[in-house]
């Protein structure tokens, strides 16, 4: 990659960051007599409203969620939704999280996860463009390579979610599957989202373990759009803007993205 290229790359990172938005589904058993909610919060299958933590999350049932080996003598089996949020707002979620799983830091005796369980995270960027048109089969594999590369990086802390990122409902992206639901990374181009659907937080101990996962899995999705979007603008044009040092305005793949 060419310096012209690596600063609008590095422009391009910011602009994404800088309009994405993320709402996480975290799937769990919940220690009743420890969260701060209980059964009566819990919502049918996409029937919740947002009432906990300042209507920041809502609680819903999902008949795919096992109990298994549970420790707790009073849990919920559930799914926690929080409402979609701005990358720079991460924090909030994660205080909000703490605050509603009545947790300092450790998931120890509050909340346990198992191979049926998910932490589904949906991913929108302002300019809705950029995830129908850019977010193509390539970019899906980007994102994908690179996430079990930091998990396998990672090992010590992240070696069961590497373990169950593909599984019955998340399955690995192809040509013919990549429009169907129960993928790895789904695309929904109606809603200009995508559904990061492989995350999952086995073996994950904490909410500190879990804040440096999706903070480096949403700066993940970042760099492999924004590769995309280096690998199919043209090098004149690059040049031509960031030598006048103006607002960078490039056509890539019908999408005008100023950075």
């Amino acid at each position: 990659m060419s310096y012209l290229q690596e600063k609008m790359y590095a422009k391009t990172i910011k602009y994404i960051q800088e309009n994405m938005r993320f709402g996480i589904e975290l799937e769990g058993i919940f220690n009743e007599d420890k969260v701060a909610f209980d059964i009566d919060d819990v919502a049918e299958y996409h029937n919740g409203c947002y009432s906990l933590e300042e209507e920041f999350f809502r609680l819903e049932e999902d008949s795919s969620l096992q109990s298994m080996h549970c420790n707790f003598n009073s849990y919920i089996i559930a799914e926690l939704i929080s409402k979609p949020i701005k990358y720079k707002e991460i924090n909030t979620y994660f205080d909000k999280l703490k605050s509603v799983l009545n947790c300092k830091d450790s998931f120890y005796n509050i909340v346990e996860f198992n191979k049926s369980m998910g932490c589904h995270t949906h991913i929108s960027i302002k300019n809705n463009k950029i995830i129908k048109n850019i977010v193509d089969i390539d970019v899906i594999d980007a994102i994908n390579k690179n996430i079990i590369a930091f998990l396998n990086e990672n090992d010590y802390f992240y070696k069961g979610v590497a373990a169950n990122y593909y599984r019955k409902f998340a399955k690995k992206v192809t040509e013919k599957n990549i429009t169907e639901r129960d993928v790895s990374i789904n695309r929904l181009t109606s809603y200009a989202t995508i559904e990061l659907r492989s995350l999952n937080l086995n073996g994950v101990k904490s909410i500190t373990g879990m804040y440096f996962l999706f903070k480096n899995v949403l700066d993940i999705v970042a760099c492999a759009i924004a590769d995309s979007v280096i690998k199919n603008t043209n090098k004149k044009m690059i040049k031509m803007y960031l030598n006048k040092n103006i607002p960078l305005k490039c056509e890539v793949k019908n999408v005008l993205i100023n950075v």
